[in-house]
């Protein structure tokens, strides 16, 4: 009961803190696993750097999530789970990467679940080039020589899939098989077939080409033809495109600037303004981390004008909305979830701003606006999930508000029973206990009061907690019972006072 008592005390301490106070915590989590086989060291997953053979003096640097296998006699490091190898300007990422000291190859590949389903293919990165994603791939780090099967890699708004490439020393690519489309499928559905090809620092000089729908060859093709190789994504100004809308006048629209940090995060800024006095600003950035999780974020801001200068209704309106999506790999972390979804706003940003301008008539006439963001975490016998949502109905500006909502639950165990226990249970031995907490805080409001200086005071919260016991046992021998007990208890954090008037010749009211 100490222990259940701890369990309680240390839970509600942080609900408390994460439904009233800033909260920092540091969670760390290390395993090593280690396997004993014959003629091989089992060497931990943290970066090492390791010599390369042949007189190179550059160093190859390794590293695995999940476990690393050196085999002493024939030089050979085997990786598992997120394997990475850095070389030069080489970068590699797999699920199962083979580094062979002796002979100087790396070997890389995905593998299959229990499903059968194919993951953790090999993406390379060589020089300023873009990243690329195959099926599996062979590179000499003496030679500089390379195969790669089954590649996937964009060029500048197009895609490159399918076929053999082979790295060549003087770092030219010769391809074999490869499909050119604007399609983003690793496998499109139209395309310019390559039969045979050379990718060089700038371009792609191709042999006979044709087109191919749906897999099926059609007869329009050329005895050759040259593609444009950028070699890394470029910041640069985005132009504005001019128009005219009904209400706001003349525009110069998304006008702004584009960075290129990475081939893992970029940011668009942009902005329009209008001649009657309107202007939008918006922020949209995507990011991705391999094998781990991607998202996108979307913030915009406007002011609106609409009638004659000098009339209320030109009185500006401000306005806002945030979308935020966020996608975690499944195999990432196993035993943690998290997911977001966020679309929120003020009620009247569609409306004012032709729903960002696109003038989309379904976002323009929605009537509800939504919000999830979700975690969840196993923690031995304890499983937590926590959850934040947000809806709003435009029409009435109202907005319901969960933040957070938290459930922890703990397992069955059997207290009194023994993990060193021989023969059958005894009769206290079966007793069983359990415990589950669920914490909320929510408020119903309006838009307006939402932010004003007694908002957070309408926040509802409070904790609910539930200890199951159970025992069974038997009675001469043919007879089964079972005993059970409960215990809930709540704590509130709001208090409600009424007072009963009682009023000569009149009926009482509560107040």
């Amino acid at each position: 009961m100490k222990l259940l008592r701890s369990i309680i005390l240390v839970t509600s301490f942080i609900l408390l803190a994460v439904t009233g106070n800033k909260s920092y915590g540091f969670a760390s989590l290390a395993m090593v696993q280690v396997i004993q086989q014959q003629d091989t060291i089992i060497q931990d997953t943290s970066r090492r750097q390791t010599p390369a053979a042949g007189g190179l003096s550059d160093r190859v640097e390794t590293y695995a999530r999940d476990s690393t296998k050196y085999s002493k006699d024939r030089s050979i490091m085997y990786l598992y789970g997120n394997a990475r190898v850095d070389y030069q300007t080489f970068e590699l990422d797999a699920e199962y990467i083979r580094y062979d000291s002796k002979n100087n190859t790396i070997f890389a590949s995905g593998l299959k679940d229990e499903k059968g389903r194919y993951y953790g293919k090999p993406i390379f990165k060589m020089e300023q080039e873009g990243s690329s994603v195959a099926d599996s791939l062979l590179y000499n780090t003496k030679s500089g020589k390379g195969t790669v099967y089954n590649t996937f890699t964009e060029q500048e708004g197009g895609f490159f899939s399918g076929g053999q490439s082979k790295k060549q020393p003087d770092d030219e690519i010769h391809v074999k098989g490869m499909t050119y489309s604007t399609c983003n499928l690793p496998h499109p559905h139209f395309g310019i077939y390559i039969t045979k090809g050379i990718v060089a620092e700038h371009q792609i000089i191709t042999g006979p080409t044709y087109l191919k729908i749906e897999d099926i060859p059609i007869p329009l093709g050329l005895p050759f033809a040259f593609f444009p190789k950028p070699n890394k994504k470029a910041s640069g100004i985005i132009l504005p495109s001019i128009g005219e809308d009904a209400t706001r006048g003349f525009f110069l629209r998304d006008a702004g600037y584009y960075l290129g940090f990475n081939d893992y995060l970029d940011a668009r800024i942009m902005g329009t303004i209008f001649t009657r006095g309107s202007y939008e600003a918006n922020i949209n950035s995507n990011y991705l981390k391999r094998y781990k999780y991607n998202g996108n974020i979307n913030i915009s801001y406007a002011s609106t004008r609409n009638g004659l200068e000098g009339t209320p209704e030109y009185e500006p309106q401000k306005n806002f909305h945030i979308n935020w999506t966020h996608s975690q790999n499944a195999n990432a972390n196993p035993g943690t979830v998290f997911s977001a979804y966020v679309n929120a706003g003020t009620s009247s940003y569609n409306r004012a701003t032709a729903a960002g301008n696109t003038y989309d008539v379904r976002a323009i006439s929605q009537n509800t606006l939504a919000s999830s963001v979700s975690y969840g975490k196993t923690m031995g016998i304890f499983n937590l999930t926590a959850a934040l949502g947000h809806s709003q109905e435009i029409q009435s500006k109202t907005i319901s508000l969960t933040l957070p909502q938290v459930n922890l639950s703990m397992n069955t165990i059997n207290p009194f029973d023994s993990k060193n226990r021989v023969g059958e249970q005894k009769w206290y031995q079966k007793l069983t206990l359990g415990y589950s907490l669920q914490a909320n805080n929510t408020v119903s409001t309006t838009e307006d009061k939402l932010f004003d200086k007694d908002g957070f005071k309408r926040f509802q919260n409070g904790f609910n907690h539930n200890i199951p016991i159970s025992l069974p046992f038997n009675v001469a021998k043919y007879f089964n019972f079972n005993v059970n007990a409960q215990y809930n208890e709540q704590w509130h954090f709001q208090s409600v006072e009424q007072k009963l008037l009682r009023l000569v010749n009149r009926p009482d009211s509560l107040t």
